[in-house]
């Protein structure tokens, strides 16, 4: 059984094993040496949907941010699939071009306008190219709607 920071031997290397709850309950990331394995928390272009059983929103967004903390500029990421985006870039370039990426906090709403739904409202940082990316709604984007059985980006 793996848990969060094992070392799964790997001929004469270790891989280390990083638990990043969201997608799924039990995702986990993989560091081998300069190299990254995400399953479906992480891709090039965003993250891992969180809308199947066990998803959760605000795990990914922390398991994200942990992901920032840890991993070195020249590691590469390879995820388990792409959504047209070449594989294999470094976290250097995720942090400038995922725009989950550039997410550094959240705040938790109550809108009585949507009821009994709960948005997970992030604010980016100042990496402006993105921020030109999504327009008129650069200093706030409304990201996780969270209803009753499912998580909708």
């Amino acid at each position: 059984m793996i848990s969060d920071g094992s070392h799964i031997p790997l001929g004469r290397k270790y891989v280390q094993c990083i638990l990043t709850p969201g997608h799924t309950a039990g995702s986990v990331c993989y560091l081998f040496q300069k190299w990254l394995f995400t399953g479906d928390t992480l891709f090039t272009e965003g993250c891992g949907w969180c809308r199947s059983l066990g998803g959760d929103a605000e795990a990914i967004f922390e398991s994200v941010q942990r992901l920032k903390r840890l991993i070195d500029n020249n590691v590469k990421i390879y995820p388990a699939h792409s959504y047209g985006q070449e594989v294999g870039k470094t976290m250097e370039f995720l942090l400038m071009n995922n725009i989950y990426m550039v997410i550094e906090e959240k705040r938790s709403l109550w809108n009585s306008e949507i009821g009994k739904d709960k948005i997970i409202c992030l604010d980016f940082n100042k990496k402006q190219n993105l921020r030109e990316r999504i327009g008129k709604a650069h200093e706030r984007y409304c990201l996780f709607v969270f209803r009753p059985g499912i998580t909708v980006f």
